[in-house]
């Protein structure tokens, strides 16, 4: 089975002193039964005693085995073996509590062990002087299940049958069909005893079936409720100790105990096959409720991606996934214990990951009415209620499940998450250890329980006005600091550290020499010092591992290229097509490029329960906001990583065309979605003289016109919503995609998954998530030099130490200056102590926005008069300015008809989520400082009205509050023309307006921004908007006072913001911002050069062609684009 623990355990008679005195006499306790049920055992105390107990040859059955060690001279009744497989269980429990689970896998198949040797009188010992043991249970369950889940003629069957050496697969028929019986000539021994005459040659067909690891079998349940029949055919499903009784039920019921102790073992060393078995073991021994949710939550975990073939109880075959499966589960569980709230809550949960969320909501309802003070259940129902919009209704079940504990860290986050988006911030507390380097340096502000803003002098003691966010933002940081212990021991799973060097020197396709081999020796082997503490020194090797997996896989994928193809991005005109790799693929491909693994033992990530996303609002650090999404990206690499249908091989690197690059796009938002209304004309605006396009969309179409249009326009449009990611990941191979541009990131719905597949060579993400993905499966981020100045990059910090002649890794100057960037060489660590870089993407710079948006396409109502007349086809800027000013007036009228015509109308559009209490001060200071003027905001949603009406009293009085006014969220033309009747948009600064801001800007109305932080891109995505009109220094700030002030000095200058929207509305069709087919060309150049780059190696700094080049890459990891479409071939060339 293998070796799943690597702990160090005490000598065997060794007293432990553990600083647990009760577990250290329970044990005693244990030890001293045992000598009594075996006098002459090792001495009382002694751990050995309990191992080699245990492990003796004694007979169980009452009958003296007649050996000579004193250890084996003993009688235990089959009725009492329960209860020494009792004491067996508490003593592997009490070890794993003394030792760190140290032997634990040992520890709990002893006590199974004791009920497999069957009594002599059956005439059955086992074929030789080894006896039967759970290994050989495991193996030949699992093998069962194998055959259960494949057809007579599949290659898993043939090898299982070659294995136990049967020739004649006929000899299956009676397994296959799911009947009690024994299997061919096994009649009276069973399958098990096949398996343990096989000399691992079952287990070893297992593992290759598997991967490496025993194969995730999914079964039924009424399939795992047959599995002792199969194995225990001799004994008619009994255990073989047992025999004899009549009424084996205690045993059987101790058994299953243990094998859901060993279920969690396994669990715990990734070994989610093993677990699997066990918890199916468990049902056929003793089935109750908890045992059916326990099986069903490791089922749900596995996602819909893991299929197999299912046979049921009327012989109907069909393949179901893993989720479908667990779904049986819950419900037989639930038919044994109707008011179970864990199997309810469980239940729940799957439904909603399936979309069923009325189905979900009563599930939860009833765990709420069985255990009302079941935190699960409260949080989710939550969670669910509040993607129904009903956030009001979400709180109080979040403070329900936070009150009962305060430590549900999932629950707290929900309940922070949904107080901003409601603007409740009463009890938010301080931002103590964020970064406000903007505000008073004396003074910290913060919200009382009262809802009070005050501030707290930073001499204050720490505790001071602590409160939700502060108590979020430790969660956040200790179950950071947990990931430290992710993933130890993954290195020595698979190999030594020379072995491991082989495996890098395999990828790269040469020898490593001097200081190459130095460095890398030097990276690997700090994970086999077992000296060093990782928490101390941020050490992750599970992300390590994980992170190498994904660099030697693209540089595999790229060495296949350049052996197939040369290192050439095109084929020269005339050149006959090369037909794609996947055509024509060798078995001696896998073997030389090989598809780097993860080790099996390597469990799922731990994943924090703040989402990258609650980042753009909260105030946390820039190393903790690094953090978090890079933690999301191992969990997605693990889940892509791991699965069964990755080839043996990586992905063929798609064919080099003539002059042309194949794009892909993955997107689950190509509905009526923001997203969709910014990019839907981009995709028909490709020159596909130069690239091909296809499309995968990734959920179902909405009918939409947005939808609609897009899949007309689309060269090669894809809806995939229904398929594997397995199959997707295949399609865009087959496709030859170049290029695959990820439009998702950490947002909802996103297929992270399919990219951390590595499909294709060069993978940029684009637009959908303005952050960092910190993921070795993105490559770029299309950005622009305000959105993302360049020194916020560690492949730019990297480049900044190596002209000084600096060491660049943390790892060689032994783990001292932990703060650099880079882990091997030019590798991004996003573990780095650095709190001077968020991105470990290389930056595409777009030469004026990286926001697109398709205004000037689809927003034309402005062209037609309010009477449905002919377009306007006048040019004149004074007739088309008097048009718009009647529009707007008109408008406006409608809207505020009780305002005065000079009334200043300042607003804000975004959802109130963006709204933090600072900027909201200061929004009323503004109205303060001008009496004639209104707030105009929107019930986004419609809860958070009364908690900014009620702040507003609090802060400034009855009269201010009078000033502001809510209207309800508009359809999106209506909403882009009443965007008009503003006279100054507001922007929030902790995550700007996006798309927002382009409509605003579109309708003329100037915005008011501050790009608040450098290292923040959601802070600075107004920023960059404004400065695609051309007026981005009439509209962009650089403090927080000078937003107050500007914004006081355009209300109180109407001439001047006059001018500046006359400038806005009138020079629209003609700025960077609206000009779609420009940005589009603009992409085009950088993917262009990105795919040279990865060609011709140079986008891998410190390689042999980049030491070579003289091309712009040398001077910079960023692609920069020129206005004319050009690249730059440096930065400061741009910039000047």
């Amino acid at each position: 089975m293998g070796a799943f623990l690597a702990h160090a355990e005490p000598p065997a008679g060794t007293v432990v002193g553990t600083g647990h005195p009760r577990y250290d006499l329970a044990l005693s306790l244990c030890a001293y039964v045992f000598a009594h049920i075996a006098p002459g055992a090792l001495p009382v105390g002694s751990m050995g005693a309990l191992r080699h107990f245990a492990s003796s040859q004694g007979s169980f059955d009452g009958i003296n085995a007649g050996q000579e060690s004193p250890t084996q001279h003993f009688q235990v009744l089959p009725s009492q073996l329960h209860r020494l497989q009792n004491l067996l269980l508490y003593a592997a429990v009490l070890r794993g509590a003394l030792y760190n689970n140290s032997h634990a896998l040992a520890d709990h198949i002893y006590p199974l062990d004791v009920v497999l040797r069957p009594p002599r009188v059956l005439g059955l010992p086992p074929p030789d002087e080894d006896a039967l043991k759970m290994q050989h249970i495991i193996l030949a369950a699992c093998a069962i299940g194998v055959l259960m889940t494949s057809t007579r003629d599949s290659a898993s069957t043939n090898a299982i049958a070659g294995a136990l050496g049967l020739a004649d697969i006929s000899q299956f028929p009676s397994l296959v069909n799911g009947e009690g019986r024994a299997i061919g000539n096994f009649e009276r021994a069973g399958i098990v005893y096949a398996v343990h005459a096989s000399r691992g040659r079952v287990e070893q067909t297992l593992m290759t079936i598997g991967g490496g690891v025993l194969p995730t079998v999914l079964l039924l349940p009424g399939q795992a409720m047959k599995l002792p029949n199969f194995l225990f055919a001799s004994t008619r499903g009994k255990l073989p100790a047992l025999s004899s009784l009549a009424d084996d039920s205690d045993a059987r019921r101790v058994s299953a105990n243990i094998l859901l102790a060993l279920a969690k073992v396994f669990q715990e060393a990734g070994a989610l096959g093993s677990a699997l078995i066990c918890f199916y073991l468990a049902l056929g021994l003793h089935p109750t409720s908890s045992t059916y949710n326990n099986a069903g939550i490791l089922l749900s975990s596995l996602g819909p991606g893991v299929t197999a073939l299912v046979t049921d109880d009327n012989g109907h075959s069909r393949v179901q996934d893993a989720q479908t499966i667990a779904r049986a589960y819950y419900t037989n569980g639930l038919a044994l214990d109707d008011q179970h709230p864990h199997l309810l809550t469980n239940l729940g949960s799957l439904l909603k990951d399936q979309g069923q969320i009325g189905e979900a909501m009563q599930m939860y309802d009833r765990a709420i009415r069985a255990k009302p003070d079941f935190d699960v259940a409260l949080a989710n129902m939550a969670n669910a209620v509040k993607d129904l919009g009903r956030t009001s209704e979400a709180i109080d079940y979040y403070r329900r499940a936070v009150a009962v504990n305060p430590e549900f860290t999932e629950a707290l986050c929900g309940y922070v998450s949904a107080l901003c988006a409601v603007c409740d911030w009463r009890g938010r507390g301080s931002c103590i250890g964020a970064v406000h380097e903007h505000l008073n340096a004396r003074y910290e502000p913060y919200v009382d329980q009262e809802g009070q803003l005050r501030w707290l002098s930073r001499d204050a003691p720490r505790d001071a006005g602590l409160g939700l966010m502060n108590k979020l933002e430790e969660l956040c940081e200790m179950q950071l600091h947990q990931g430290y212990s992710y993933g130890v021991g993954a290195l020595r799973s698979v190999a030594t550290l020379q072995g491991w060097i082989a495996i890098i020197e395999r990828a790269l396709g040469h020898r490593l020499m001097g200081n190459d081999r130095q460095r890398w020796t030097k990276s690997v082997a700090r994970f086999y010092d077992d000296a060093i503490d990782r928490k101390e020194k941020h050490l992750n090797e599970g992300g390590f591992v994980i992170q190498l997996v994904e660099y030697l896989t693209r540089i595999v994928q790229r060495r296949w290229y350049i052996e197939a193809y040369g290192m050439r991005p095109f084929l020269a005109l005339g050149e006959p097509a090369v037909a794609p790799a996947l055509q024509n693929l060798q078995p001696e491909h896998a073997r030389l490029y090989h598809r780097p693994r993860i080790p099996a033992s390597l469990t799922v990530p731990p994943l924090p329960s703040v989402l990258p996303f609650h980042a753009f609002v909260y105030p946390l650090s820039i190393r903790r906001t690094r953090l978090l999404s890079h933690r999301s990206a191992l969990r997605i690499s693990h889940m892509a990583l791991s699965q069964p249908w990755l080839p043996e091989h990586v992905y063929p690197p798609p064919p080099p065309r003539h002059g042309k690059i194949h794009i892909g796009y993955v997107s689950g938002d190509l509905n009526n979605h923001p997203l969709a209304h910014l990019m839907q004309s981009v995709f028909g605006f490709h020159n596909l003289h130069d690239f091909s396009v296809f499309v995968y969309a990734t959920s179902a179409s909405d009918g939409s016109s947005y939808r609609q249009k897009i899949e007309s326009e689309s060269e090669h449009f894809i809806d995939c919503s229904s398929w594997t990611t397995a199959k997707i990941v295949n399609q865009i191979v087959s496709d030859g995609i170049h290029v695959l541009i990820n439009l998702g990131g950490y947002t909802k719905g996103c297929r992270n998954d399919i990219l951390a597949a590595r499909p294709a060579p060069v993978q940029i993400s684009v637009m959908g998530f303005a952050g960092t993905l910190a993921a070795g499966w993105s490559d770029y981020l299309l950005t622009d030099v305000t959105a993302c100045p360049p020194e916020t990059s560690a492949f730019e910090r990297w480049r900044q130490r190596h002209a000084r002649k600096e060491e660049t890794s943390r790892i060689q100057d032994d783990l001292h200056q932990l703060e650099r960037e880079t882990d091997v060489d030019v590798r991004p660590d996003p573990e780095s102590f650095s709190e001077e870089w968020m991105y470990s993407e290389k930056f595409i710079y777009m030469p004026y926005s990286y926001f697109v948006n398709d205004h000037k396409q689809a927003f034309r109502r402005d062209d037609f008069p309010d009477d449905g007349a002919p377009a306007i086809r006048t040019t004149d800027p004074e007739k088309l300015w008097s048009l718009e000013f009647a529009r707007r007036t008109r408008l406006r009228q409608v809207l505020f008809p009780d305002l005065h015509e000079s009334t200043i109308i300042f607003a804000n559009f975004n959802q109130l989520y963006k709204i933090d209490p600072i900027i909201f001060a200061t929004w009323l200071r503004i109205l303060e400082q001008v009496p004639n003027s209104i707030l105009w905001l929107l019930r986004f949603p419609a809860a958070g009205e009364e908690n900014l009406l009620r702040s507003a009293r609090q802060w400034a009085g009855d009269a201010i509050t009078s000033r502001i006014r809510f209207t309800d969220v508009a359809a999106k033309e209506q909403h882009i023309q009443r965007g008009r009747v503003a006279d100054l948009f507001l922007d929030t600064v902790e995550c700007n307006a996006h798309t927002i801001a382009t409509d605003v800007l579109w309708s003329g109305t100037p915005i008011l921004t501050w790009p608040k932080y450098k290292y923040k891109m959601c802070s600075r995505v107004a920023a960059s908007i404004a400065r695609a009109t051309g007026f981005g220094s009439q509209m962009i700030v650089s403090s927080l006072a000078e937003y107050e002030a500007r914004a006081v000095a355009l209300a109180q200058s109407p001439a001047e913001l006059t001018a500046l929207r006359r400038a806005l509305y009138l020079d629209r069709d003609r700025v960077p911002l609206f000009d779609t087919r420009m940005w589009t060309r603009h992409l085009e150049v950088g993917i262009r050069e990105a795919w040279r780059r990865w060609v011709e190696g140079t986008e891998f700094e410190g390689s042999e062609e980049w030491n070579k080049t003289n091309g712009p890459e040398r001077a910079s990891s960023c692609i920069w684009i020129n206005p004319d479409g050009t690249i730059a071939p440096s930065p400061q060339s741009l910039m000047s």
